[in-house]
This record gives C-alpha cells, structure tokens and sequence, in this order.
C-alpha cells in the first residue's frame, strides 16, 4: 500500500502515533504572512509565525511547520503530523513511508494524481528523488470546490523511503499560504 495523505486515514487505524513536538526546541522565524482576514497590505500586516522542526528518527527526514497560526490534529499521525490552522480551512500534513512498491517519483506523482478526490492538477514538476504536484481537489467530508492543494515529495538516494508535506486551502487564501509552502518546501529533508 502506498502511504499518503490520500490513504493516511486508514494507516491511522492501525494505532501508529505521532511523536510530540518540543516546546523547547520552538523558534521564531519571521516570515512574511498576510493577514488571513485579507485586511491590510502584507507587509502592514505581517505575521510573525513560529517555526519548530518536526524530524522522524525512525525514517530520517525533518521539515519546518509553522506553529501559532497552527495547531497539531488530535488524531495523531504515521510518521508524521497533521497540522489544522486557527480559525480557518487550510490543513497541512507531513508523513513519511517507505517506498514499498518500489515506484519512481513519476510514478508515484501519476498515482497521486489520479486519486479520487484530485479534481484538477494545474501544476506538475519534478526530478530523479523528487516531485511537486498542486491544483484543486475536494476534501473528505466537504462539498467546496475551491481547496487548493500543493504536495512535494521527496524521494531518498536509494529511493527505498520518502517523506511529503501537503498543504490545502480555500483559494482565496493563497496569499496567506504562499510563503508558508515555500519556507516548507526549502526546509524538507529528504529520508537518510
């Protein structure tokens, strides 16, 4: 079975659970953020956003997430951690797995791509141990049309393990959104 956001939930059946995130290892990064209520230009209202590193010993792999504007999902996690914002819609997801099919990233990126609940891929790139794939896509349990959804995988060496970050949220929010995936996406460290 190939582990992703897309088949997370039922891993999460299987009773893995989600390694704490450390206070103490909490810093503070500033990092432009507009104002998600969409009041005031970016810079006016910037947002200060907490930054803690979320590593997995079992696999390897560590990648920034932002704190304060998000909070940790009660459910838990394998080999990962789901992150709901604050007052908003937008989710992010960190996990990681081994490779056990064996499958190259353009492979796995046609996989996720042709997942039930992926209405729209928009944007597609990769490499020999990676791939970004974004567009739209429904999410469990709700009928909006407009979640926006960037995922990048990364593959390690041996191409053996992987670990991925997913970011969804409603479209309008994308000014909100777009420095955060991109401080993510230059933090993740691919499987050892």
């Amino acid at each position: 079975m190939i582990a992703s956001a897309f088949s997370r939930r039922a891993l999460l059946a299987l009773g893995f659970v989600l390694p704490a995130l450390s206070p103490a290892l909490a810093q503070t990064y500033t990092v432009e953020v507009p104002d998600p209520s969409g009041n005031g230009s970016a810079g006016a209202s910037a947002q200060a956003v907490n930054w803690d590193t979320y590593a997995n010993s079992r696999l390897g792999y560590s990648i920034a997430v932002p704190l304060g504007a998000f909070v940790p999902s009660p459910e838990g996690g394998v080999d990962g951690l789901t992150l709901l914002q604050v007052g908003g819609r937008g989710q992010i997801d960190i996990y990681g797995t081994a490779n056990t099919q064996g499958l190259s990233p353009a492979e796995y990126a046609d996989f996720i791509a042709g997942a039930d609940r992926i209405r729209e891929v928009t944007y597609s790139t990769g490499g020999n141990s990676w791939f970004v794939l974004s567009g739209f896509y429904n999410r469990e349990g709700e009928d909006s049309t407009d979640l926006i959804f960037y995922t990048k995988y990364m593959f390690n060496a041996e191409g053996t393990a992987l670990a991925a970050f997913e970011v969804s949220f409603p479209e309008e929010d994308k000014p909100f959104f777009a420095p955060i995936i991109e401080y993510m996406e230059d933090s993740l460290r691919p499987p050892q």
